[in-house]
């Protein structure tokens, strides 16, 4: 047993040993990591592999900061027979709600003639569950396909706990026909519906605000740009290569696929693949890639419902907000559902001092007072303490 005690006699102990001799002669190289700081602690290192686990944004920080290693990220998608056998044998029921998500984001992908969309449910650990698909016809500039979107966005899926639950918060696609999309979007509160658009590049941030934009024609600046965001695809895109063949239902990123959707939903969803290229300047960059032909709507929405979520809050969710929404949506019909912004602004409850009784059942009824203890003659004097009980 290694023990942190024991780490700083083993830095002391340490020597340097060429793992490649020949090639020492000529270069010499070292790999460091964080364990030879003292500044360090096994504790800590463990607790941040524990919270970077199943993102591959935050893993790739860790293996360069902390192991000094390279990152090998997730450039080919998983294959989608796999995962439609997963689906079928092991799936929940298609337009169902499994009883350990608790919040239910949307993504909407705009088309020529038609919006296709795919909600997906969301837990801790950034575990989530495809619930289904679906599109609505119609160019998104035609009133028939915004009363289509304004009837979706109304949507109810049915819980594992026997309850109905709504659409948190629905992102659609902005980067074609802005302006016909902000008509829609702009209907209903930024609370529930917000404007997204891809940003293939690695080191985007996962969710920015789009900058100011000004129409071309008249030079304003245009009014969407407060509810318009950017996200980054290429990340995203890797994370859930990543964490789609994974079979373990509690592991960190776990994803659950329904049964009962068709093939064309997984070949779409893995449609993609990283693939290194060289650039003018002669540098390799990687960029992501269609198979021929092959549409790749459900995993633009699937991103779309994740950009949503990460709006949402359900990444930095602490475990008090996901307890408080067990308590409100996992229980078996435990009331209506709240709005979940109402609930992160919540104040959470305060924990029961150490020793405190806890506070009497609103139900009871307190105990009688019992009647004031007379007073004698005497204390109508100077004995200010006398003939007031138990005060004292």
């Amino acid at each position: 047993m290694i023990e942190e005690h024991h780490r700083p006699a083993i830095l002391r102990r340490g020597v340097w040993v060429a793992g490649n001799p020949t090639a020492a002669r000529q270069h010499r190289s070292f790999h460091l990591w964080s364990a030879y700081s003292r500044l360090q602690s096994f504790e800590r290192i463990a607790r941040g592999w524990m919270k970077a686990k199943g993102l591959p944004d935050a893993e790739k920080v860790f293996f360069n900061d902390v192991l000094g290693r390279a990152y090998q990220v997730a450039g080919e998608a998983p294959a989608w027979e796999t995962l439609r056998n997963r689906a079928e044998e092991s799936g929940h029921r298609l337009n169902t709600i499994p009883a350990w998500c608790l919040v239910v984001t949307v993504g909407c992908d705009v088309q020529g003639d038609r919006v296709e969309w795919q909600a997906v449910g969301w837990s801790r650990d950034g575990r989530r569950a495809i619930i289904g698909r679906g599109l609505v016809h119609g160019h998104i500039s035609e009133e028939q396909t915004r009363a289509g979107l304004d009837d979706f966005l109304r949507t109810t899926w049915r819980h594992a706990s026997g309850r109905d639950l709504g659409i948190d918060m629905l992102a659609i696609d902005g980067n074609a026909w802005t302006e016909e999309v902000w008509g829609w979007a702009r209907r209903h509160p930024a609370s529930r519906v917000m404007m997204v658009r891809g940003v293939a590049n690695e080191a985007a941030p996962l969710l920015a605000k789009v900058k100011r934009e000004r129409n071309p024609r008249t030079g304003k600046i245009l009014k969407y740009q407060s509810r318009f965001w950017h996200f980054a695809t290429s990340v995203l895109k890797m994370a859930l290569y990543r964490n789609l063949p994974k079979d373990d239902a509690q592991a960190r990123g776990y994803v659950a696929l329904p049964r009962g959707l068709d093939e064309e939903f997984f070949r779409q969803l893995t449609a993609e693949r990283r693939v290194p290229k060289k650039n003018r300047r002669g540098f390799v960059v990687h960029e992501w890639v269609k198979d021929d032909g092959q549409a790749n709507e459900m995993l633009d929405t699937h991103l779309q419902a994740e950009a949503a979520a990460i709006k949402s809050g359900v990444r930095e969710m602490p475990d008090s907000v996901w307890d408080r929404l067990e308590g409100e949506r996992g229980l078996p019909l435990a009331g209506a559902q709240g709005d979940l912004e109402d609930l992160l602004l919540a104040p959470a409850p305060l924990p029961r001092p150490i020793g405190q009784p806890p506070a009497p059942s609103p139900v009871a009824s307190p105990p009688p007072a019992p009647p004031p203890a007379p007073r004698s003659p005497a204390s109508d004097g100077d004995d200010w303490f006398s003939g007031r009980g138990d005060w004292f």
